[in-house]
């Protein structure tokens, strides 16, 4: 099964709102900031590979 382009929207925009988040406990700590961004990045990688493996 390939995610069609709205589902990739979703998730990213799930992960990223997630990372968002993450931030605004660290707003002192730009390192943390970046950190939630690539966590929210990887994550999505993940499951469109995972989503193409099906």
């Amino acid at each position: 099964m390939v995610p069609s382009v709205d589902e990739k929207r979703e998730f990213w925009t799930q992960a990223y709102l997630a990372a968002i988040s993450g931030m605004a406990g660290n707003v002192n700590d730009p390192e943390a900031a970046k950190r939630a961004v690539t966590i929210a990045d990887e994550a999505l990688k993940t499951f469109i590979k995972k989503m193409l493996s099906f």
